[in-house]
């Protein structure tokens, strides 16, 4: 489902970002100065047409007298940018006496909008059983998330630190649209635990929000 905020466009190996005026190549940034990417734009929306370079002008320049020189200054910059004419790589086009043209293919990708809580997908390992008992710590873990972005519990292994982690998650999703994770850090423990030879071994769970 799309939202109607302003598109993605993708073209080659490039993604351009309209509403955060942002060009990728291979998710790597191409920096344009602001001319060129307004430049890049109208194009692309005009993509396959002739776009004269008065439109051009217009458009880019709106309340600026330029002449045609700076608009074939920016086009050059525009061009290299992007990397037309290398490994038959083909973006713009002169079209004499006319204007200019996007000439590659073009997809117009929209916003996917935001999990709603109840679509959002739950990677949480399973529970056997309603939790019991627990309603005090889970709520002291909540009030300590209230005022820290992380907050560790700790504990010899068996006492349910887990199950309070899960606990305190799904007390978390009821009132965030975020989507919640669950990764178990028991494994490095356990390495760990080996290296060191300790008599015991102590497990955590972090939350963060």
């Amino acid at each position: 489902m799309l939202d109607g905020s302003p598109p993605t466009f993708a073209f080659g190996a490039f993604r351009l970002f309209r509403a955060e005026r942002r060009l990728l190549r291979n998710d790597e940034t191409v920096r344009l100065g602001g001319r060129a990417f307004d430049l890049l734009v109208h194009l692309i929306e005009r993509a396959g047409d002739v776009v004269s370079s008065r439109e051009l002008l217009e458009n880019v320049w709106p309340d600026v007298t330029v002449d045609e020189s700076s608009l074939r200054f920016h086009i050059k910059n525009l061009r290299r940018a992007l990397g037309d004419g290398r490994a038959a790589a083909r973006y713009i086009t002169t079209v004499t006496g006319r204007g200019y043209s996007f000439c590659a293919p073009v997809q117009r990708l929209g916003r996917p909008l935001p999990l709603t809580p109840k679509r959002a997908a739950s990677r949480l390992p399973m529970q056997a059983k309603a939790i019991f008992g627990r309603s005090s710590g889970i709520d002291t873990v909540l009030r300590d998330l209230s005022r820290a972005r992380l907050v560790t519990i700790s504990g010899p292994g068996g006492i349910g630190k887990t199950t309070l982690a899960i606990g305190v998650v799904d007390g978390l999703r009821s009132k965030s649209a975020e989507d919640v994770s669950f990764v178990d850090l028991a494994p490095i423990e356990k390495k760990h635990a080996r290296l060191k030879r300790r008599p015991f071994r102590t497990r955590h769970c972090a939350i963060g929000s």
